[in-house]
């Protein structure tokens, strides 16, 4: 008695499995793909019509975005303000396909990863990026919402400074019979007088006349 008893309690604990999943709906996961993609296509347009409202209807409440050379915005008030510099450049264009859709068995989350490009004038002229990009979208009564949005340049970084020259060392040489020899006691020393200067200097003119144009050279002596 007591194994039919449990018999029939595994079966009619099979039957009430087989009920909830005969009850639970199907996820069409083509259906829910080709969603994501139709939306892609909305996102692009409406970046090409510099329509902020439907760029913001993609994004969930607490979307994380970033992209290339600017601060990441968390939220829709950061993401807003993402969006509103982005379409200010002058002559904005960023067109972005996706190259692979996954949808979870579940239905509710999906992962999409694509190609991007994007250009607009710069004070220089055109400037053009191109990369790739991961979006995350999550279901939210019923409806697809990206609640993450990165975007990665594939350009390449400038190349590196070139160093510095070696800072140029001026020398002068002098020809064979230029050089001048003086015995130290035949120098004619007389008191340097220059603002700034203690009482007490001395100086003696070796070559050439400081009053002059032209080089010359001079031996100098401070008291202690």
């Amino acid at each position: 008695m007591l194994h039919r008893t449990r018999s029939l309690a595994a079966l009619l604990a099979a039957a009430a499995i087989a009920a909830a999943c005969a009850t639970a709906p199907k996820v069409n996961l083509q259906t829910e793909e080709q969603a994501i993609r139709d939306l892609d296509r909305r996102w692009v347009e409406a970046i090409a019509a510099r329509d902020i409202a439907t760029i913001m209807s993609m994004y969930a409440p607490d979307a994380y975005v970033a992209v290339p050379n600017m601060p990441a915005a968390s939220g829709l008030d950061a993401t807003r303000a993402l969006w509103g510099e982005l379409l200010k450049l002058p002559n904005m264009s960023l067109p972005f396909a996706p190259t692979r859709v996954l949808v979870a068995r579940s239905g509710d989350l999906a992962s999409d990863v694509g190609t991007f490009r994007m250009s607009f004038d710069g004070p220089d002229g055109r400037v053009n990026d191109e990369g790739s990009y991961t979006t995350t979208w999550r279901k939210i009564d019923g409806q697809w919402k990206a609640t993450s949005d990165m975007t990665v340049s594939s350009k390449p970084l400038p190349p590196a400074p070139a160093p510095a020259p070696a800072p140029t060392v001026a020398v002068m040489m002098l020809e064979e019979g230029q050089h001048e020899k003086m015995a130290g006691g035949s120098l004619q020393w007389s008191p340097l007088t220059i603002p700034g200067i203690p009482a007490g200097a001395m100086r003696a003119v070796i070559h050439g006349d400081p009053g002059k144009s032209g080089d010359f050279t001079m031996r100098l002596k401070f008291p202690d």
